[in-house]
């Protein structure tokens, strides 16, 4: 009952605009709608939680650490990004690596795609500050 009570008051307080611009209240529902949870989902396939830790890991980690190889910072992204990393056998963590650093590379690779076929420039998650 509180939405109803809500409408009521921009019905008193703003009728008047709503009745010289009639495309006023679709506008307006539209964005009250998109305001209200569930919020709609992103287009698209979920990110994989394991990706994003290790391209923010990988990020961090050259610039605390530039004068190591990027085998030897891979070493300390893999516990970190893979769950169960530790307790998997040597041949499911071989398989695990692969698949993580050729997801990563994939990510990379797309977004700069997606940049290169907008003209936009490449913008990486770590170096948003909100």
């Amino acid at each position: 009952m509180r939405v109803r009570s809500y409408a009521w008051k921009l019905r008193n307080q703003y009728g008047e605009f709503f009745l010289q611009n009639p495309s006023l209240r679709d506008e307006a529902a539209r964005l009250f709608r998109s305001l209200l949870p569930p919020e709609p989902r992103r287009p698209g396939r979920p990110c994989e939680n394991s990706v994003t830790t290790a391209t923010r890991l990988l990020q961090e980690l050259q610039r605390q650490f530039s004068t190591e190889t990027r085998a030897q910072l891979w070493l300390r992204i893999y516990p970190e990004a893979i769950p169960d990393f530790d307790q998997m056998s040597r041949r499911n963590q071989v398989a695990a690596k692969l698949k993580l650093r050729n997801a990563v590379r994939s990510r990379k690779n797309s977004r700069r795609r997606r940049a290169k076929k907008s003209d936009r420039p490449i913008v990486s998650p770590g170096t948003i500050s909100l």
